[in-house]
């Protein structure tokens, strides 16, 4: 938020007037002229628009339970280790090995989102990442925090992000993949800077089985989802 401090000094009946105007966002500008004797008042007032959901000008954070879309995702395959598929409509998945051995296309796909509107001093009380998969069958994925930072438009195999933490795994037979990720979330809430999504693997290590889900870009969607319910510190 930035805050217009305006300094009015006034003299007497000759009317000189001095005037300062200082932005406290490292932004300033004065005008003054010589006066002798003045009296001054200060007048502060917020202008532009507000800092987040702690600035007290600010319209407010998102409402819990607080409904966020995916602001990155993509997928990677070591068939192609140097490709990138940040642009996208879908991500893909295939197991690590097959009945066969290991897999020839092995492909990982990962998802973040921005977690900016969560108030600072709110307690998360639940959050649930869905997906939307186009394949068909019943398969085993799991999802685990990203340690590591990842750009949408040019994360492939070879410079793919490690992982850390849990992995939450859940068997999916329709069209709709959803995983309990509160513990994930509350980590990524009190250390904002750990915050890199998650990586989507499908552990079902029977078939070389290629599962498919819309991504962000999907141009019917609805694309990866995150739900997050919160609460607040009374009188928050």
């Amino acid at each position: 938020m930035v805050t217009r401090r305006l300094l009015a000094a006034a003299s007497g009946p000759a009317g000189v007037i001095a005037v300062a105007v200082a932005l406290t966002a490292s932004i300033g500008f004065a005008a003054t002229l010589t006066v002798t004797s003045a009296h001054l008042t200060v007048l502060e007032a917020p202008v532009g628009p507000p800092d987040g959901p702690g600035d007290p000008g600010g319209p407010g954070a998102c409402p819990s339970p607080c409904v966020l879309t995916a602001v990155a995702d993509a997928y990677v395959s070591n068939a192609e280790p140097s490709a990138n598929f940040g642009s996208a409509t879908v991500l893909r998945t295939n197991p690590h090995t097959t009945g066969q051995g290991p897999s020839t296309n092995h492909r990982l796909s990962y998802v973040r989102f921005d977690l900016a509107t969560l108030p600072p001093g709110a307690t998360i009380s639940s959050a649930t990442l869905t997906l939307h998969r186009e394949s068909t069958g019943t398969r085993t994925y799991g999802v685990q925090p990203v340690s590591t930072h990842w750009e949408e438009g040019s994360v492939t195999w070879n410079d793919r992000p490690t992982v850390t933490g849990t992995e939450v795994q859940v068997q999916v037979t329709g069209s709709t993949a959803t995983w309990n990720v509160t513990a994930h979330v509350q980590g990524f809430h009190a250390q904002p800077q750990s915050n890199h999504g998650w990586r989507l693997r499908d552990a079902t290590n029977t078939a070389n089985n290629t599962s498919v889900f819309r991504s962000r870009e999907h141009s019917t969607g609805p694309g990866p989802t995150l739900i997050v319910t919160y609460t607040l510190p009374e009188g928050g």
